[in-house]
């Protein structure tokens, strides 16, 4: 017969599956090989885009802790009112010191990094130093008429620092946090 072919000796048979299947093995192999390898380049990058913005953040608290220090380090003037330091610093022109509202501000642009709640307390306190002006005698009685005011708030802040920093590591809530579309991210100053 034209059509019968002749039969394959087995030791041709089991070569030529062994080869399909150390082929298709081949094949399947790199396949979950290239998975595998675009998960773990996916996971580095965001691995790495957590550690960056972490970084930011500790940037911002650093400031933030600098200035809580400065705030609430307290001064009592020749009258025995108390007073914060931020103000007396001001007065007596120290090198490097600059006024309240600057101060505030200087943290306020990194607001971005810090908590909601955080950024809040910073905008309370923007708001009671929005009417200081640049007179350091003025701005000294100021932090002794409003010292349980400031200093309230400044151990609010620090509590709040210290709150966050047991969050720090936690980059996907803190950034789900700052999506609020009800935030339009300033807020008027009654003056």
């Amino acid at each position: 017969m034209a059509g019968d072919a002749a039969p394959q000796p087995l030791w041709l048979i089991i070569l030529s599956s062994s080869a399909i299947a150390s082929v298709i093995a081949s094949v399947v192999g790199s396949y979950l090989q290239g998975l595998y390898n675009r998960r773990i380049k996916r996971d580095e990058y965001v691995n790495d885009y957590y550690k960056r913005v972490i970084e930011r953040r500790i940037t911002a608290y650093e400031l933030l802790e600098k200035f809580i220090t400065r705030l609430r380090t307290s001064f009592v003037g020749a009258d025995g009112r108390n007073c914060s330091f931020l103000f007396v610093e001001q007065a007596t022109g120290s090198e490097g010191a600059e006024g309240a509202s600057v101060a505030v501000y200087g943290v306020t642009t990194l607001s971005l990094w810090l908590s909601n709640d955080a950024t809040s307390k910073l905008r309370e306190l923007d708001s009671l130093f929005a009417p200081l002006g640049s007179d350091s005698n003025a701005a000294v009685e100021f932090g002794k008429k409003n010292y349980q005011v400031i200093d309230a708030i400044g151990a609010e802040l620090q509590r709040l620092l210290a709150r966050d920093m047991l969050r720090l590591h936690d980059v996907e809530s803190f950034l789900k946090s700052k999506d609020k579309p009800d935030d339009p991210g300033f807020h008027p100053l009654k003056l």
